[in-house]
């Protein structure tokens, strides 16, 4: 079953938010990377670690990180393209730790 918040949010902040942050002319690289790529896509991966324990299944967990892997192999610096990965980690420690609390409570 496909989750349709996990592809709005994967697709929305991923792809469209990494675009609009490099192509933006006032948003700086400080900003982008500390506000944006850390702050923001740090609290989404653990939301959609979280949301996606209860909701669907664990292979949605790749949708953000792959949306936002695309937009910066596109647009983005090359010392951005391992932040998928962490992406990728801090979403399935979320949902990791989400699933084993469901199952420590049946």
């Amino acid at each position: 079953m496909m989750d349709r918040s996990t592809w709005i949010i994967g697709a929305g902040l991923g792809f469209i938010v990494t675009w609009l942050a490099y192509s933006l002319p006032f948003i700086n690289s400080v900003i982008r990377v500390g506000g944006i790529f850390i702050i923001v896509n740090i609290i989404t991966c653990i939301w959609l670690g979280f949301h996606l324990a209860s909701h669907a299944r664990g292979w949605q967990l790749l949708v953000f990180p792959l949306c936002f892997l695309v937009a910066v192999l596109f647009f983005g610096a090359r010392y951005t393209l391992y932040l998928p990965l962490v992406y990728l980690a801090i979403s399935y420690l979320a949902w990791s730790m989400k699933r084993s609390q469901t199952k420590a409570g049946d």
